[in-house]
């Protein structure tokens, strides 16, 4: 593969972000179901990423090959708590197979821990917590996509066993699974400060 990098995604990322998702998705239900109809429109999606971006509820990832954009990953926060969330990692069709995929879960498990040691540094828990030495983070997969359950598989990420329906336009049901990966912290994270967290601004 040509030169692969990862940087954080911005405001001014919102029309951006928003053609990635869109059609990695519709390359998704494609793949699933034969056909796009239930994939979210263009326009739908650039006004969720403008609201997730303004109100910085999450840290999206994006994945470019020589320069160029090819897949995404959004990670958010459990407010109070040391559990994390990815919602979302959608690679563009072309470079399914191709390691992309597993670079961004990657770096994004790796800003997960430091955004988890600046969270234990900044006493930000709910009182009467002890100190921690776990986080975790924790995703949904289409119970169809089991190219994407194997993905997660393989990577340390286990079923809990939660599980919730979601009802298209369609009238199309997606059951949606969780399933979760467990990490520990390093011994000393509780007293180091880790780097100035990024803002999207």
């Amino acid at each position: 593969m040509r030169e692969f990098s990862i940087r954080v995604g911005y405001l001014k990322d919102v029309s951006l972000l928003a053609d990635l998702e869109y059609r990695s998705r519709r390359a998704a239900f494609l793949e699933m179901y034969g056909s796009a109809d239930d994939a979210p429109d263009q326009k739908e999606l650039e006004n969720r990423w403008q609201n997730r971006l303004t109100q910085k509820i999450c840290v999206p990832l994006i994945g470019l090959v020589s320069d160029a954009p090819v897949a995404y990953c959004s990670i958010a926060r459990i407010a109070g708590t040391l559990h994390f969330e990815i919602r979302g990692l959608y690679v563009l069709q072309e470079y399914w197979g191709r390691g992309v995929g597993g670079r961004m879960l990657d770096s994004a498990v790796g800003v997960v821990r430091k955004l988890a040691e600046q969270v234990l540094a900044s006493g930000d828990l709910p009182s009467g917590d002890p100190a921690a030495t776990e986080f975790d983070i924790r995703l949904g997969v289409v119970s169809e996509n089991a190219r994407a359950r194997d993905f997660y598989a393989r990577r340390g990420f286990v079923l809990t066993g939660q599980r919730e329906q979601v009802t298209l336009d369609s009238s199309r049901i997606l059951e949606i699974l969780e399933m979760k990966r467990q990490m520990a912290l390093p011994p000393s994270s509780e007293k180091r400060t880790g780097p100035d967290k990024k803002e999207n601004t």
